[in-house]
């Protein structure tokens, strides 16, 4: 599936680089890319924004990614829902 990345997501790698929790992203970007609404691990739906989910990085950080017909596009890898 083809995929975009954000500004906001090359901002969050940047946080992200030297940290533990990097390859766990890889492995959740590559996953979403082969199928988005593929489990386990599981997804959520976020509420009042139109096809986006996010998934569990750790207890603080989620992946949020938005699906379109095309592909994917990830929109965050830091932080909580912002």
């Amino acid at each position: 599936m083809r995929a975009s990345f954000e500004n906001s997501f090359y901002d969050d790698i940047e946080k992200a680089k030297y940290t533990p929790l990097l390859p766990k992203i890889k492995e959740l970007i590559q996953l979403v890319r082969g199928d988005p609404f593929q489990t386990p691990p599981p997804y959520e739906k976020l509420v009042g924004r139109e096809n986006t989910y996010s998934r569990r990085i750790n207890r603080q950080h989620r992946l949020v990614y938005k699906v379109y017909p095309h592909g994917v596009a990830f929109l965050r890898c830091w932080g909580h829902y912002k």
